[in-house]
């Protein structure tokens, strides 16, 4: 299996839930965030690892996360 350089693989510790970053990093303040942090190279915009790692995230408590996990879940389905 190859995988491409460029792809970044998120982990929480136990104060934070993937579905809470997915949700920041898509909404709109989120992608303003990461758009503003980008540098363009050879046309296409780029973050490091890093950069990314520095982005500042208000964490609820992680049983509010959970929760919201669950309920992102339910409309999923």
């Amino acid at each position: 299996m190859a995988i491409a350089g460029y792809l970044i693989r998120l982990r929480t510790n136990r104060n934070g839930n993937l579905i809470i970053f997915s949700s920041y990093l898509n909404c709109k303040h989120g992608k303003e965030t990461l758009f503003n942090m980008c540098k363009s190279i050879v046309g296409m915009a780029n973050i490091n690892a890093q950069e990314l790692q520095d982005i500042r995230i208000m964490l609820p408590p992680i049983i509010l996360q959970n929760q919201f996990e669950e309920k992102v879940k339910q409309l999923k389905k």
